[in-house]
């Protein structure tokens, strides 16, 4: 988190196992946002879940004809199956 432009929006623990972490990005809204085109990366939320040893990584987007911000991308992060000991 080095970029002046991240701040950590918000940081919780959803049950025993997992983590949600909400960083918010700062940046100006350009005029193809009022145009329709989507604003791409406001929020970043990561869920880290120690049980299924998996990390979600959600882009949130937000559009100026959405009401509300919404998922415009998700990585989904977990061990290889086949490399057990890895683990």
């Amino acid at each position: 988190m080095k970029r002046k432009n991240v701040t950590i929006a918000r940081i919780r623990n959803i049950d025993d196992d997992t983590v949600e972490i909400v960083k918010r990005v700062d940046q100006n809204k350009t005029l193809l946002f009022k145009m329709g085109i989507t604003q791409p990366g406001l929020y970043e939320r990561v869920t880290i879940n120690r049980k299924n040893k998996t990390v979600a990584i959600d882009r949130i987007d937000a559009n100026w004809w959405a009401e509300e911000p919404f998922l415009g991308r998700r990585d989904l992060f977990m061990p290889n199956p086949e490399k057990p000991k890895n683990l």
